[in-house]
């Protein structure tokens, strides 16, 4: 499964200098190897080193202390669409402080990040006129039921669920939350999932995202900020 977290961020240095600074690097506790640098994105393939204590009890009695080093690994990538930049990244594991700390390092001064914000609905519109796709699943936050109450829901179809909901939601207008759109073509299938956070996740897992499919509709999905 492929994850990715998208996030929108304002750049003052630009991507090129970024690039420049990351090729010469040096850190004892971070290294970044450039995966991919062209017009459009920068991928990057960065190592943290995370120091590590482990407390245990011998079989003395005595409280024994084991300092280890190990690594976590963080792929990003830095795109530009509409003069606007964004942060892409992939697989990321659960503590990223760290990073994001020293990548605000390194941008410098001005540098800003805030999760997109994604209208589902319109994504899901768009994409199935143009792809003619399925649309397998949505979910529903607070749904109003009365001026008591409200309801989650989630919502399974072969076909298109948003349709299949308009039978016993007619009279509601609703926001999606989340969305699994089935794109198929002559060559290839491709599953997304999409939430209006700017979460994505595929069940291919590109080694690049540069020139991948997912890497093209991402590009379509940030049409529809809201």
């Amino acid at each position: 499964m492929h994850k990715i977290y998208l996030y929108r961020i304002k750049l003052p240095k630009g991507i090129g200098i970024i690039h420049r600074t990351l090729e010469n690097y040096e850190h004892n506790i971070f290294s970044f190897n450039i995966l991919t640098f062209n017009s459009q994105i920068l991928e990057v393939n960065c190592f943290e080193k995370i120091f590590n204590k482990v407390s245990f009890l011998s079989p003395e009695g005595e409280n024994k202390i084991i300092e280890y080093e190990s690594y976590q690994n963080i792929n990003f990538s830095i795109f530009k669409k509409h003069d606007i930049y964004y942060l892409a990244l992939s697989n990321p594991p659960r503590s990223l402080r760290n990073f994001f700390n020293q990548l605000s390092k390194l941008a410098g001064m001005g540098y800003t990040i805030e999760p997109v914000s994604i209208n589902i609905n319109a994504v899901s519109e768009y994409f199935f006129k143009k792809y003619n796709c399925n649309i397998k699943f949505i979910s529903i936050e607070k749904l109003s039921l009365n001026n008591k109450s409200f309801a989650n829901l989630e919502i399974f179809s072969t076909e298109n669920a948003i349709q299949d909901s308009k039978y016993f939601l007619s009279k509601e207008v609703f926001l999606i939350n989340k969305v699994t759109l089935h794109i198929k073509n002559l060559i290839s299938s491709i599953e997304l999932t999409i939430n209006k956070k700017g979460f994505i996740q595929s069940k291919t897992n590109p080694n690049s995202l540069n020139n991948s499919e997912t890497f093209s509709y991402i590009q379509e999905i940030l049409n529809f900020q809201s």
